[in-house]
This record gives structure tokens, C-alpha cells and sequence, in this order.
């Protein structure tokens, strides 16, 4: 075991969520990737917060950011930009832009692992080891993480002719039973409400100022690769086929 750990420089869990994904503009996916060394510090702090700010079984979402709940939620960003090395990152995809037919054999669901794996491929690091976690959905077609796991894997071992697998494991999580998926689902929600232009809740708007406060900057902005903390990543796709671009 002590010289299988050798081969990686660190270990990483990566918190994955979509949201919008129909009749809106945009589509996003959204992660939180935290390294495994404060993963525990990082739950019992999450735990600790939740029991004083939430009753057991209450879970954070964004859909349920209130007036009355908002201190709650700006309580769980400030721990989430409290911790320097756990990181957020999400995928914006133009929604009028897209070409399932054309890119993806007619298959939607196929188009949306393949932007899952665009997220976390350019993320990783071939030197480390990763986790994925992501938001528990019903999938048409069965295999897709274990298809996800093996695309990622092959992906860097021909890239940089390396023998040993990046991504150890790609598995399902129930949102409610994780604060990281939680807070990636608040992250997500609020850089998606953003995009798409809402404004009808003073509650979320606030949420939101307070967020670009944290990170610099406001959340029309997208990011430059090298922005690790809150990185928002709007992806530039191929025209459609048979269409001038």
C-alpha cells in the first residue's frame, strides 16, 4: 500500500452536481474538490455548523435560500472560502449552442457525461489520485460512471504514457447526506441564476453579492484557468453542424 500511495503527490475528492439542465440557457456542471487530508477537519466543521444553524434533517439546497435562512447560507460560503485548498469549479454550456445530433450521436445523455468529462479532465492533475463523487440521477443507459471512470483514466495514460489510474472511482451520492454536494448545489445555483438573468428574489441577489464579495469579483466574469479558488469556465463550442458558424 505505501508504495502505491508513493506514486501520487496528493488525493483528492471531487464533489460533482449539474443543475438546469432543461428549458433554460445555460447548463451547468459544478464541483467541489477537496483534498483528502481535510476532508475530516472539513465535515466535522460542516457538522458543527449545520447543528447549530439547521435541524437534522434539514439539508441546504438552492432552491430553499430564504430571507429567513439567509444568514444560514452565508454562514456555509464563508466556510466554504475559509478553506484555501478546497476548491470550486463549474462548466457553463450555452444550451442554444448545443448539437446532441450532430456531436453526440442523437443522445443527450451521452453529451452530457462528455461535458462532465471536459470539467474534470481539464481540472486534474496526472500526478494525483481522484475520487469523483456525483449527485445521485437516474441514467438511461446503464454504465455511464464506470464509462466516465475509464474515459478519464485512458485519457491521461495516453496523454502522458503513465500505467496507473488518475481517477480511482466514479460513484453516485445522495445530495442530502452531503455537505460538499450541498454546497456545490448553492455555488451552482447561484452562478446559474446569475447567467440567466433572475432577480426576483431579494434573498438570493443578496446570497449572491455576497459570494462576488468573497470571491473579488462579480459572477458575470468568467474565469482564467489559472483562478483555482472559484472558477467559472464558460465552454466554447464547435458550430453546429451544417450551419454557418
Amino acid at each position: 500500500m505505501e508504495k502505491e500511495e508513493l506514486r501520487y503527490k496528493e488525493f483528492i475528492t471531487v464533489f460533482c452536481d449539474e443543475s438546469r439542465q432543461t428549458n433554460s440557457r445555460w447548463m451547468l456542471l459544478g464541483s467541489i474538490w477537496i483534498p483528502r487530508k481535510l476532508e475530516e477537519e472539513f465535515e466535522k466543521i460542516c457538522f458543527e455548523f449545520r447543528q447549530k444553524t439547521q435541524n437534522s434533517k434539514a439539508y441546504f439546497k438552492w432552491t430553499k435560500v430564504s430571507k429567513g435562512k439567509l444568514d444560514a447560507y452565508k454562514g456555509l460560503v464563508d466556510l466554504f472560502f475559509k478553506f484555501e485548498n478546497i476548491r470550486f469549479k463549474c462548466l457553463l454550456i450555452d444550451t442554444h449552442q448545443l448539437d446532441f445530433n450532430g456531436y453526440h450521436q442523437g443522445d443527450s445523455e451521452l453529451g452530457f457525461y462528455r461535458f462532465y468529462f471536459y470539467l474534470l479532465s481539464r481540472t486534474i492533475i496526472k500526478d494525483n489520485q481522484y475520487f469523483v463523487l456525483l449527485h445521485r440521477k437516474d441514467n438511461k443507459k446503464k454504465g455511464r460512471l464506470e464509462d466516465l471512470k475509464n474515459h478519464l483514466n485512458n485519457y491521461f495514460r495516453e496523454k502522458y504514457s503513465i500505467d496507473r489510474n488518475v481517477v480511482s472511482n466514479v460513484e453516485p451520492r445522495d445530495a442530502r447526506l452531503y455537505d460538499q454536494l450541498q454546497i456545490a448545489d448553492v455555488l451552482l445555483g447561484a452562478v446559474g441564476y446569475v447567467w440567466e438573468g433572475y432577480e426576483q428574489s431579494p434573498a438570493k441577489l443578496e446570497l449572491i453579492r455576497h459570494i462576488e464579495s468573497k470571491r473579488g469579483k462579480k459572477m458575470t466574469v468568467d474565469s482564467l484557468p489559472s483562478e483555482k479558488k472559484f472558477n467559472i469556465w464558460k465552454m466554447k463550442l464547435s458550430p453546429k453542424k451544417g450551419k454557418t458558424p
